[in-house]
């Protein structure tokens, strides 16, 4: 190997930090001796697993030990780290603070809690602690301002959930929008119709949709933080002008992402419209039909068992829908699951539409060895 094709390793002599971690671009070393060392250098390597077991011997860990324990449990699909993190936030990193997100919302899904834990948290509290510290930085980064968005949002989820009751969320909710009113105010229009999308009646009730309605005139798509809301309550609302503005301004901010073409794939699909495509550049377009979740979509739509048992065959029996969506906040250390910049899954496309697809196939073996999605 020649010296220009050595990765370049940064030799850290200061402790590792999350924040130094989410930052970096090329290899890294954590230099000297010592548990916390060893296991700083199992993360630097993904050797998240080994890296979990040497920091669970680290004795008295410190916060910024505990934060990356909590990360390394977190990449090795541990779904229990708020334990291990704990809830005093008050030597926080930055890049922890996401951490603790993340940690709060595998915490939240209840598939995940341990029937054998000692401690049981309220999910409301769990979100109310990360919102009130984020509230009293005296300056917000990019970081912080799209955790405290997405504290948001997992409170509007935690509203609807009667267990943990709405009065605590939308406390939650009311501190979080007030923050980013005053040092953050891009965010408060979209994350005001990301409420109204989380309520179930905008599915059936019309004033629901004039309101959503309403909010979406009053966005200004080009500038918001965000597009995946404007582009939802477009597709709730049949507004092809509005989606085209929310895709084209995708394409314009992400135009080198490697899942543009995949998104704005999925959006099409969601929308039941693939002319929505076209706001793709002219190769990234031709990528994009090309992917059979799209060619099965233009074969419903024309009518073709031929074409739709081609791309069946590509998907598989259990229709596997395989479109990545991009995912807008970027906050630098992971993408979280779930949050406000949150692009449509056409998988439940097939769900209203699955008895189409039977139509158009021949009795065969491919036709009979279809499951429901």
């Amino acid at each position: 190997m020649s010296e220009q094709d050595t990765p370049q390793i940064l030799s850290l002599s200061d402790p590792l930090t999350m924040d130094t971690f989410a930052e970096l671009e090329v290899q890294a070393r954590v230099a000297g001796e010592g548990l916390e060392v060893e296991a700083d250098n199992c993360l630097l390597l993904d050797k998240f697993e080994e890296a979990v077991a040497l920091y669970l011997q680290i004795p008295n860990a410190d916060r910024n030990a505990l934060e990356k324990l909590a990360y390394s449990m977190q990449l090795s699909n541990n779904k229990d780290s708020i334990h291990a993190l704990g809830l005093d936030l008050a030597d926080a990193t930055g890049a922890g603070r996401v951490v603790q997100l993340r940690a709060i919302i595998d915490y939240s899904n209840s598939y995940y809690r341990n029937a054998s834990e000692t401690q049981r948290f309220d999910r409301i509290d769990l979100i109310k602690g990360l919102v009130d510290h984020v509230a009293t930085l005296p300056e917000l980064t990019r970081r912080d301002v799209n955790v405290l968005a997405g504290a948001f949002h997992l409170a509007l989820d935690r509203r609807r959930d009667t267990s943990d009751g709405s009065a605590a969320a939308d406390e939650v909710c009311g501190i979080a929008m007030q923050v980013l009113r005053a040092k953050a105010p891009a965010w408060v229009d979209v994350l005001a119709l990301c409420e109204l999308l989380g309520d179930y009646r905008m599915y059936h009730d019309p004033v629901q949709k004039e309101k959503i309605a309403d909010a979406l005139s009053k966005l200004n798509i080009e500038r918001s933080p965000i597009l995946a809301p404007a582009f939802n309550a477009a597709a709730r609302l049949k507004d092809k002008k509005s989606a085209i503005r929310a895709l084209s301004e995708l394409c314009r901010r992400y135009k080198d992402h490697e899942d543009l073409a995949s998104t704005v794939a999925s959006a099409a699909v969601e929308f039941d419209d693939l002319s929505l495509i076209d706001t793709l550049p002219e190769d990234l377009g031709a990528a994009a039909r090309a992917f059979p979740e799209v060619m099965l979509v233009a074969a419903i739509n024309e009518g073709n068992g031929e074409n739709a048992a081609l791309a069946l065959q590509t998907l598989g029996k259990h229709l596997s829908f395989n479109l990545v969506q991009l995912r807008e906040s970027y906050l630098s250390i992971f993408n979280l699951p779930y949050g406000p910049d949150t692009w449509p899954d056409p998988r439940h496309f097939l769900d209203m539409r699955f008895k189409e697809v039977l139509e158009l196939l021949p009795p065969g073996e491919l036709r009979e060895g279809l499951k429901y999605p």
